[in-house]
């Protein structure tokens, strides 16, 4: 509860103690030329070289040029295409093969805690007791004195403002 209380502050102090920014943007050219915008969008995304844009003519060769070699590298290898393939395939296969068999050898790992051999002798224990006819635990287990000497009185109890309800 505490920290919902504390989220909320931080919340309010951020909305009523936030300096109010002015944002604005120029269209101009670089801002140490003062040029006019080159481009629709102006500012620093004008054409870095100072020629104009490329026609669609260019534009189209260049298409065709790439599409014609046919091969372009993976990021592995920039000049043999076979051994760009070969590691983009190795690296492939340890990114998504090596997650599963981690997790598959993980998952059937053998139970380290003992838990499930504990349950299994709790129920041969328990089966154990009820074919012989006796109660599943002793009323015994535990000396009651030594349980009731730890309790509260009723006394103390009203006085922490416990109620009990039998």
């Amino acid at each position: 509860m505490a920290s919902l209380v504390r989220l909320t502050s931080l919340r309010n102090a951020k909305r009523y103690c936030q300096i109010p920014q002015v944002l604005s943007r120029a269209m101009s050219g670089a801002p140490h030329e003062g040029d006019p915008p080159t481009t629709t969008l102006g500012g620093p995304f004008k054409v870095p070289i100072g020629t104009g844009h490329a026609s669609q003519e260019e534009i189209s060769s260049w298409v065709k040029k790439e599409l014609a070699v046919g091969w372009q590298s993976k990021g592995y290898d920039y000049n043999d295409e076979k051994l760009d393939n070969e590691w983009h395939k190795l690296f492939l296969m340890i990114v998504v093969s090596m997650p599963v068999l981690f997790c598959t050898i993980w998952a059937y790992l053998p139970d380290r805690r003992m838990r499930d051999w504990a349950i299994r002798e709790a129920y041969l224990v328990l089966k154990e007791r009820e074919a012989a006819g006796v109660e599943p635990i002793s009323r015994d287990f535990a000396d009651p004195e030594k349980i009731l000497a730890h309790l509260p009185s009723d006394d103390e109890l009203k006085r922490a403002g416990v109620v009990i309800n039998i």
